[in-house]
């Protein structure tokens, strides 16, 4: 909730894909690994520890013990006069030797942010060295699926779907009447996406942006997506993954229909144990409501002597009034 409206009302992640140079790494085992937190090393010494249940090819719950830790902190990048602490709530999952560290920020201001940090170590277990996904290459390629619900007005797909970017360009300076020098430019660009219901981006200019005019005319809510998802990825891929060049897929749809659509890491619709609207008791929610999947991903560079350096990913959705 931010100023007696509500934001988003399920950010869930649902699929996770680890990639490292040349072959897919344990995708069905994220998670399996999972261990409780250890605060001073995970999170902060003060932070709240919880538990939660989890279904992994099962139809009766399992519980986590201390998977979630909850805690305050500030943001080092804003400037003094600015800060302000905001909520995190963190978790920590594994595929194998790779460990990503999800943590979902409240700021005060109405902002959330989903931030994600990938890190690997060298090897899991040194008998297991030569086992196909117990090791990871120098490079490795990680791919997280979100899905958004966020209630909506009832304002036209078209005219909610924005692209912004940087293109390169040049500015003319006259000296005088007999010489003009151009110097190169970079400036930001917005363009209407108008019949897509896909955001297609080009990973070196443009990065994908989502806003939505909410039932209050006078907030808008901004998505905006920060990944390392094409980076990532050979030509080849992109070709055959359709995902990896649509980070963000939109949909419209009824919460009386059981099934509004699903997208998935695969390259096909799969049926989804998790649908929200299967679980709860829908006449609380707006009848339309927008659906996004958003796919980001993070990189890995390993290293002997200093450890991992990852390369983060995060969504952001923000509200301007």
């Amino acid at each position: 909730m931010f100023n007696q409206e509500r934001i988003v009302y399920e950010i869930s992640l649902q699929k996770v894909k680890t990639l490292p140079d040349t072959f897919m790494e344990a995708r069905g085992l994220f998670g399996a690994s999972c261990r409780r937190l250890v605060p001073g090393i995970d999170c902060p010494e003060t932070a709240a520890l919880l538990n939660f249940s989890a279904f992994v090819e099962t139809d009766r719950p399992f519980l986590l013990i201390d998977n979630v830790c909850v805690f305050e902190s500030f943001d080092p990048m804003l400037l003094v006069s600015q800060s302000s602490p905001f909520l995190v709530l963190r978790t920590v999952s594994a595929t194998q030797n790779g460990k990503h560290v999800l943590d979902y920020v409240f700021k005060r201001n109405g902002e959330i942010i989903v931030q994600i940090n990938s890190v690997s170590e060298e090897t899991l277990i040194p008998g297991l060295k030569t086992r196909t996904g117990t090791e990871n290459e120098e490079v490795g390629f990680n791919l997280f699926q979100f899905k958004v619900d966020i209630d909506s007005s009832e304002e036209t797909l078209a005219s909610q779907l924005y692209m912004t970017g940087i293109q390169a360009g040049t500015q003319s300076v006259v000296l005088d009447s007999t010489q003009t020098i151009n110097f190169p430019r970079l400036s930001r660009f917005t363009k209407l996406v108008t019949n897509e219901r896909c955001l297609p981006t080009n990973s070196t200019t443009e990065r994908p942006e989502f806003d939505i005019h909410n039932n209050s005319p006078s907030i808008i809510y901004r998505i905006t997506v920060d990944s390392n998802v094409n980076a990532a990825f050979l030509q080849k891929f992109a070709t055959t993954h359709k995902w990896l060049n649509c980070p963000i897929l939109v949909m419209r749809y009824s919460d009386s229909e059981r099934n509004p659509g699903l997208f998935s890491l695969r390259d096909g619709a799969v049926q989804s144990p998790g649908e929200y609207g299967t679980h709860i008791d829908d006449e609380n929610l707006g009848e339309q409501d927008l659906q996004m999947w958003i796919t980001v991903g993070t990189q890995t560079v390993l290293s002997n002597s200093t450890g991992s350096q990852s390369l983060s990913a995060s969504i952001r959705i923000i509200p301007n009034s």
